[in-house]
């Protein structure tokens, strides 16, 4: 189980490519249908955290409880870091807006709120999750 996402961004290492456009190119003639690369640019390297803002596209159920669990502060998950300590994860920490067709919050490059992690932690069926990102704008 996946989320279906649109405008994707992918950061990928790679040593210096001189043909940008070339490279656009040939990917999208191997890329099987539907999928395929809008832009291919050069991305100064950071050792800051950075920031993104992401837009999340909800079922109307999934919006009701999403929007139910913000308003009760159980807009959260439990997770076990890698030494065994159980962390709780927040949504509020993370900026997040609701709205009646959409959702949007703050990620880091150091991670952020996992959204099928949030909906499994409260038992919803995540095979009939009505979900799909839309889109992620860094700043």
């Amino acid at each position: 189980v996946g989320i279906e996402g649109e405008n994707e961004i992918i950061f990928i290492s790679a040593n210096k490519i001189a043909d940008l456009t070339g490279l656009t190119k040939n990917l999208n003639e191997m890329l099987p249908k539907g999928v395929f690369v809008k832009k291919i640019r050069e991305r100064k390297e950071s050792k800051k955290i950075q920031m993104a803002r992401v837009t999340y596209r909800l079922g109307y159920i999934e919006y009701e409880f999403l929007k139910k669990s913000l308003d009760e502060d159980k807009a959260f998950y439990k997770k076990k870091t890698k030494k065994g300590v159980e962390k709780i994860i927040n949504l509020k920490d993370y900026n997040p807006k609701v709205y009646p067709d959409y959702f949007k919050m703050n990620i880091t490059t150091q991670g952020g709120f996992n959204l099928l992690e949030f909906f499994r932690f409260w038992d919803y069926n995540i095979s009939k999750l009505d979900l799909r990102r839309i889109n992620m704008k860094l700043f």
